[in-house]
């Protein structure tokens, strides 16, 4: 009886000393890394609802593909490139992975010195390089009532930062729209619903690659 008694001790006493064989709680819990959509009201998505606006279908996709990120909209209407200097520091406080970085159309409709546009972005650029950031880049057009030596001033800047900072690069934001005008909103400026799945469809072909 002693014996079976020392046994059934030794027993239990392995039992509660062992590593048990199941996942800890850090291995079966992980923090999602962080998309900051950051921009302007093409980004904050004005004029539709907040499920609709493209950060949100850009999560859809995101979970559809069971991907563990958490996209983040701080898009601001009426924002520009100073606006988004300017809030850099609370922005890297979100601890994001990736910004997807969309703005400059205020600055081109208020006919903002193209070289003060470039210094912006080029700040903003290096601020989350030194962070180490990955930054997709989003370009944006002036409209062409404000002259074809500033639009073409103002299109050069974006593909020549991707190209000098090595950046994943979307050429024009609403690029599928060009010839769908019928999904733009009668301000004839910011997407519908449905042109924002478009854009949406768009953006995921370089947003993908750096998940």
């Amino acid at each position: 009886m002693k014996k079976i008694a020392f046994v059934f001790v030794s027993l239990f006493f392995m039992a509660c000393t062992q590593v048990p064989e199941v996942p800890s709680i850090v291995e079966t819990i992980h923090d999602k890394k962080i998309i900051v959509a950051l921009g302007d009201s093409l980004t904050a998505g004005m004029g539709v609802s907040e499920e609709l606006n493209y950060p949100s279908l850009l999560q859809k996709k995101i979970d559809n593909s069971h991907l563990h990120y958490t996209v983040k909209n701080v898009g601001i209407s009426g924002d520009t490139t100073s606006g988004v200097l300017n809030r850099l520091e609370w922005v890297q406080k979100l601890n994001p992975d990736i910004v997807i970085l969309e703005i400059g159309a205020n600055d081109a409709l208020r006919g903002i010195d193209t070289a003060f546009v470039r210094k912006n972005l080029e700040e903003t650029i290096l601020f989350f390089q030194k962070e180490e950031v990955t930054i997709i880049l989003v370009g944006i057009e002036a409209l062409k009532n404000q002259g074809g030596e500033y639009g073409s001033s103002f299109h050069s800047i974006y593909p020549e930062l991707a190209e000098k900072y090595s950046l994943p690069f979307m050429p024009l934001f609403w690029e599928q729209l060009l010839t769908r005008p019928d999904l733009i909103q009668s301000d004839g400026i910011h997407p519908t619903a449905e042109g924002y799945e478009l854009i949406v469809d768009d953006l995921w072909d370089y947003v993908l690659p750096v998940l």
